[in-house]
């Protein structure tokens, strides 16, 4: 069966779905039909992205999907039915629940069906989005030289299918596909589903190690105390780490403080300081340790030391007379 974006390669004919009921029915695209058979799908491609969605019935037997691409390309699979197989270097086995992320140069991706019903949806980002990508999640950073190397394929990582990707998807069945809107609702969509995914993805081909919790949790500790003045999120700390944010996460359970509470308890703590020795101005202090706004910043210092930064600084004056300094020479 050939299709402008697809061929499935079916020994026996079946019948083609008598309607469409996918996450993307709302898109217009129709399945073209050959003589025997006609796969059921919906896809839409602009200058940005690609979606398809196969949602059907396969022959009696293993068969092959084909999907082209012009130039390298970045690929997020989710097996909703059925279970696959990706003939890429290394060879990936996709099962029934699991999501897979991957960035390929092959003019063609062939994938194996071990099902007779399927359901498979994927995302596909084309070449000139890498560089954009790159910047904005750190986990994409070798795509900004994938399409230079030699190799054909970059395994990112492989993910459960959970309750709050079923909810990402199912929104789309909200979605009315507008000219103008249309695409621009789905790109926002794009980059919401691929937070998702680069959250809990683990690499295929170098699996996190395995460490204890407690060994995760001192590790994490020492990072966040050499970078806790920086902008830190879960996803960096645990980009930086090579462990899923639910690992980053987990090793923090049943410890004084979580993730954010640790990087709040250092950061109030530096301010706390800079108040006490520095003449640096209040609103100074709040932007150069990342909080979002010095309003912010008095709120939570106030309720970490009962007292404003402004009253804690004029109640501390005077014992520190003498002993404050501008911020450039403590820093000196």
């Amino acid at each position: 069966m050939s299709l402008n974006f697809a061929h499935l390669s079916a020994r026996h004919g079946v019948p083609a779905s008598t309607k469409y009921s996918g996450y993307l029915s709302f898109l217009n695209s129709m399945p073209v039909q050959t003589i025997q058979t006609a796969l059921g799908h919906r896809s839409f491609k602009n200058n940005d992205f690609q979606w398809i969605e196969v949602k059907d019935q396969a022959s009696e037997g293993n068969d092959k999907l084909s999907l082209k691409q012009e130039s390298p390309s970045l690929w997020i699979f989710i097996a909703l039915l059925g279970d696959y197989k990706l003939n890429v270097e290394p060879q990936i086995n996709l099962e029934y629940g699991e999501t897979f992320t991957l960035a390929s140069k092959r003019n063609q991706l062939d994938i194996d069906i071990y099902k007779t019903k399927f359901w498979l949806f994927a995302v596909r980002f084309r070449q000139l989005t890498f560089e954009p990508l790159a910047e904005e999640f750190p986990a994409l950073a070798p795509l900004k030289e994938f399409a230079s190397k030699q190799t054909q394929d970059w395994p990112v990582g492989k993910a459960k299918v959970s309750a709050r990707l079923i909810s990402i998807l199912e929104s789309l069945r909200k979605l009315d596909f507008l000219p103008y809107s249309g695409p621009i609702m789905m790109a926002a969509w794009n980059l919401k589903l691929l937070n998702h995914i680069l959250q809990e993805n683990k690499s295929p081909i170098s699996p996190e190690p395995e460490q204890s919790d407690i060994q995760n949790y001192h590790r994490a500790v020492k990072y966040i105390g050499t970078h806790y003045a920086e902008n830190l999120t879960l996803e960096k700390i645990a980009s930086a780490m090579h462990l899923s944010v639910r690992s980053l996460t987990r090793s923090f359970e049943g410890r004084p403080h979580t993730v954010n509470g640790l990087i709040l308890h250092l950061k109030l703590h530096k301010a706390r300081e800079l108040i006490m020795f520095t003449e640096l101005p209040i609103s100074d202090i709040a932007y150069t340790l990342h909080f979002s706004c010095p309003k912010y910043f008095s709120s939570v210092f106030k309720r970490k030391f009962q007292k404003s930064p402004r009253n804690y600084r004029a109640q501390t004056q005077q014992a520190q007379l003498g002993l404050r300094m501008p911020y450039y020479q403590k820093r000196s």
